[in-house]
């Protein structure tokens, strides 16, 4: 049926142009995975070292991660300006 999170965390974050790697948890739900996540085509890759089924973790706050990195850019260009 897919996951549901309102607590969640991606630490160890890699990001290129193409790609996202990290790791994810939501300690309310007891889920965590590590992830590689194509940011072109906006579909995962890769998922492992899961806790539970993927089917079960997916879908994963992805937006969120795309949304902040975009606002720290804008806020990194403005600065250097």
């Amino acid at each position: 049926m897919g996951a549901f999170y309102i607590n969640f965390c991606l630490e160890n974050i890699e990001y290129d142009g193409e790609f996202y790697s990290g790791k994810f948890s939501s300690p309310d739900v007891g889920g965590y995975c590590e992830v590689l996540y194509d940011r072109v085509t906006k579909k995962f890759v890769e998922i492992w070292d899961n806790s539970k089924l993927v089917e079960d973790i997916l879908p994963i706050a992805i937006y969120w991660l795309d949304w902040k990195l975009e606002k720290m850019d804008i806020y990194v260009k403005r600065k250097v300006r």
